[in-house]
């Protein structure tokens, strides 16, 4: 399943010369390149984006809302994870490392998103401990 999703669905592994490997056809080591760099480049511009908009957001904020980020250099990152993959002689190996390198960016992302609704979540919080300060100041 894997390997059709990586390589493409008619993806098909030839046995090499001495009957013991197998041997993928450049046609679907590029097509894993083209899926590889496709999906990367999405998931770091997404990072990219929701980093930049909640460094936005969180310019206005009091301190006490404010969560640490870490900001990835995308072209470092990018280059790394490049090299990772090019770095593989085995082309058997490559649909793992291209697995390998998306849920790297994938959990990225999703530590992002999940500071981002923390930070959310303590505003609202913040807003209802105004909102009584203020009904209480009222009476």
């Amino acid at each position: 399943m894997l390997e059709s999703v990586i390589f493409g669905k008619n993806f098909k592994k030839k046995l090499a010369a001495d009957g013991k490997s197998f041997v993928i056809e450049e046609k679907y080591l590029q097509h894993a390149y083209r899926f590889l760099s496709t999906l990367r480049s999405c998931l770091l511009l997404s990072y990219d984006g929701l980093y930049s908009y909640f460094i936005s957001v969180s310019e206005t904020l009091p301190s006490s809302c404010k969560l640490e980020l870490e900001k990835l250099d995308l072209k470092v990152r990018l280059s790394e994870l490049s090299d990772k993959v090019t770095e593989i002689e085995d082309p058997n190996d490559l649909a793992e490392a291209i697995n390998s390198s998306l849920i790297l960016l994938s959990s990225q992302l999703l530590n992002l998103w999940g500071k981002f609704l923390q930070s959310s979540l303590k505003i609202e919080q913040e807003k209802k401990q105004i909102k009584v300060r203020s009904a209480l100041n009222r009476l």
